[in-house]
């Protein structure tokens, strides 16, 4: 085939992986991470967003408390696992997701990490259960 004019070859252009990482929704990959953690049973905290949107939702809660509310739990990591005196947070992302700015100064401050899959979630419980150093 001769190529013509204006004509861009797009045969030869390298194509962009895929992200690595959870493929479906982050709510699906926070309840697969609080079930694997009552399996386990570990205490851990979690606030659904489901509650947050409910409550920044309705018109009979006043503005003052929605932002106390705000103040108090903006950029906090999804999940903060308990045991021993110890605690481990996690912010969890999908393969696209992307941490804004307060959320990976949290987690800089608390030492968490962030998981983009249920594999590096659980292998950062295991190594947290059995007391040891988990490197960022």
């Amino acid at each position: 085939m001769s190529k013509l004019p204006g004509f861009i070859d797009t045969s030869k252009k390298k194509k962009r992986a895929a992200p690595k990482g959870f493929k479906g929704s982050e709510s699906d990959l926070e309840s697969l991470c609080e079930q694997y953690l009552e399996i386990l049973g570990i205490c851990y905290l979690h606030i659904p967003a489901p509650l947050l949107r409910a409550l920044f939702a309705s018109q009979t809660i006043p503005i003052w408390i929605k932002r106390e509310v705000k103040k108090y739990i903006a950029h906090w990591p999804d999940l903060i696992m308990f045991k021993s005196g110890r605690y481990l947070a996690v912010e969890l992302k999908t393969a696209t997701g992307r941490a804004t700015k307060g959320q990976r100064d949290r987690i800089r401050d608390m030492e968490g990490h962030i998981a983009r899959d249920f594999e590096t979630f659980k292998s950062l419980v295991d190594e947290w259960r059995k007391g040891g150093t988990i490197e960022s």
